[in-house]
């Protein structure tokens, strides 16, 4: 099967019901979705893709979405693009 992107070897800390942690794990992406999450040995022989991408050493944790925000920073947004970041804080 093709995929776009396989991310392999990595520590995959899986979003399953098991909360399994794969030491040497394989996340396969075709398009904007992961299409197939497991092993690196077993996911490399099912799938070619345009690009891999070695995570040896690394967590991949599939399905993880930042939330975090400071909602009234929202308000400020923009305004200070042109400034360094300690003379934004500091002035």
């Amino acid at each position: 099967m093709e995929a776009d992107i396989i991310l392999t070897n990595g520590t995959v800390i899986t979003m399953n019901t098991e909360r399994e942690v794969l030491p040497e794990g394989a996340v396969v992406i075709q398009g904007d979705k992961i299409i197939a999450v497991g092993p690196s040995a077993e996911l490399a022989g099912q799938y070619q893709a345009q690009e891999t991408v070695d995570c040896s050493g690394q967590a991949v944790i599939p399905g993880l979405i930042n939330a975090h925000t400071h909602v009234p920073m929202s308000l400020l947004r923009g305004l200070a693009d042109d400034l360094r970041l300690d003379v934004w804080l500091y002035g």
